[in-house]
């Protein structure tokens, strides 16, 4: 994310000052703060403190003190009002670059902008004044034909939620929705937006993730966009509050076309990536967050404990129950294992020793192996 720091020495303005200087705090010093001289005199309009609250029912915004809070729904208002700039609650340049991240990180709909300026103004002897100036990468006349485009898509995707879908369903759904509609592609058109994902089909880590927390939200379920790094480049994936417990997920690595996996040629999903505690995802992730984050620890919306294809022992009966009861109604099935010994007990029974061929047709097994989480995927 860009950001640029101006300073602005006003030298003509301070020639005036130092004509203007003493009357002016004789005549209001007991009325006015100065900061509020300053404003006044430089023409600078002061911080409004009566903008609406954008973030009351947001993650990043409930991890925030309370000017960090203001200086949040201070930029919101800029943003979604289209609004030039605005004069904002902070002297700290910190406050106001973690205000900004956890405003982005909180609404997706919100996809117009992904940098700012912030515009110093200073005074010899008094307080600076800290300006926040967006840089729109569209006009609010397109922002509102693209948010025509998205929600003909939005709505048609979740039309498409199985009947009295139950909280674990739908965000298993929209993790599947966005895996078969989207497209890795590092040159995607908008790939830091929704729009990448919904109107493009193709799209980056972070289109991944604030396409998934976009219909989350709309389906009234928590999430926020979480940063930090992958395989030692910058990545994205989402915090989500599923039934009262919070879980990790990474639509992007659960896509196959993320991965060399996609190299057997058939589409399926890495569900290592849904719904994973801290635990887990710091086996390959790591946090560069801005705002804190909790201790994710919860496992029972984990996919392979709640789909019964989590193996804590190996036992050739369980095992042969566990795929014929999946392969009855998917072509795929991906198993977990307790690890590494439990795994190479599987591997060894049903891929060296062939015995997947009681469950398949033809000769050819195809599978997928993730030796991090211990899973072996098999195709029918």
């Amino acid at each position: 994310m860009k950001k640029f720091l101006y300073g602005i020495l006003a030298i003509v303005f301070l020639a005036l000052l130092a004509v203007f200087h003493r009357d002016i705090l004789q005549t209001l010093n007991k009325l006015e703060p100065v900061k509020h001289i300053t404003s006044h005199v430089m023409g600078i309009e002061p911080a409004d403190t009566s903008v609406a609250d954008m973030g009351s029912s947001y993650y990043a915004y409930g991890t925030l003190t309370d000017t960090e809070k203001m200086v949040y729904n201070q930029m919101a208002d800029c943003l979604l009002n289209f609004r030039e700039e605005t004069t904002i609650s902070t002297k700290a340049e910190k406050e106001a670059d973690k205000a900004f991240q956890s405003l982005i990180s909180d609404h997706p709909e919100i996809f117009w902008t992904s940098a700012y300026e912030l515009v110093t103004y200073h005074l010899s002897g008094m307080n600076s004044e800290f300006v926040f100036r967006p840089q729109y990468d569209m006009t609010q006349e397109e922002s509102q034909q693209l948010q025509e485009q998205i929600d003909t898509v939005v709505f048609e995707c979740l039309e498409g939620l199985p009947a009295r879908a139950d909280t674990y369903t739908t965000a298993k759904y929209l993790f599947e929705y966005i895996i078969l509609n989207t497209e890795y592609n590092k040159e995607a058109a908008n790939n830091q937006n929704i729009c990448s994902v919904f109107l493009e089909n193709e799209s980056v880590c972070m289109g991944y993730s604030k396409a998934y927390q976009y219909l989350l939200q709309k389906c009234g379920i928590e999430a926020v966009v979480v940063s930090g790094e992958s395989e030692n480049e910058a990545h994205a994936w989402n915090l989500v509050k599923l039934d009262g417990d919070y879980y990790y997920v990474d639509v992007t690595w659960g896509d196959p076309e993320f991965s060399a996996a996609e190299e057997i040629g058939t589409k399926y999903m890495d569900y290592s990536f849904f719904c994973m505690t801290t635990y887990d995802l710091l086996k390959t992730h790591s946090f560069h967050n801005v705002f804190s984050l909790p201790e994710c620890t919860a496992i029972e919306y984990n996919y392979f404990r709640h789909e019964g294809l989590y193996l804590s022992t190996f036992q050739e009966t369980a095992v042969d129950a566990m795929i014929q009861n999946h392969f009855a109604a998917n072509p795929f099935i991906s198993i977990r294992c307790s690890n590494s010994v439990v795994y190479q007990k599987l591997y060894n029974y049903l891929i060296e020793n062939g015995e997947i061929s009681k469950f398949i047709d033809g000769n050819k097994v195809s599978y997928v192996e993730n030796k991090v989480y211990d899973t072996l995927g098999i195709f029918r």
